[in-house]
């Protein structure tokens, strides 16, 4: 966790001292940003029926043709 973060949350704990509501509120959106900051995305809807959200999560991806040439070279 970064220092930003560190002084973020304590700042939380100490502005919004015995409210629990806001305390949990900015906790979330503080999470949502550290999950944007790692390079996901996070979309939100809004409908009749009420709040939904997509989060994209991105990942290397994993190259199964160079691992079958590194375990045959091996091998060899």
């Amino acid at each position: 966790m970064s220092v930003l973060d560190s002084i973020y949350r304590k700042s939380i704990g100490t502005i919004f001292r015995g409210q629990d509501k806001k305390i949990e509120e900015f906790q979330t959106k503080l999470e949502d940003l550290r999950f944007e900051r790692d390079g996901n995305i996070i979309i939100n809807a809004k409908t009749e029926e009420g709040e939904s959200e997509i989060r994209l999560v991105f990942v290397k991806a994993h190259n199964n043709a160079n691992a079958a040439d590194a375990k045959s070279r091996a091998a060899d």
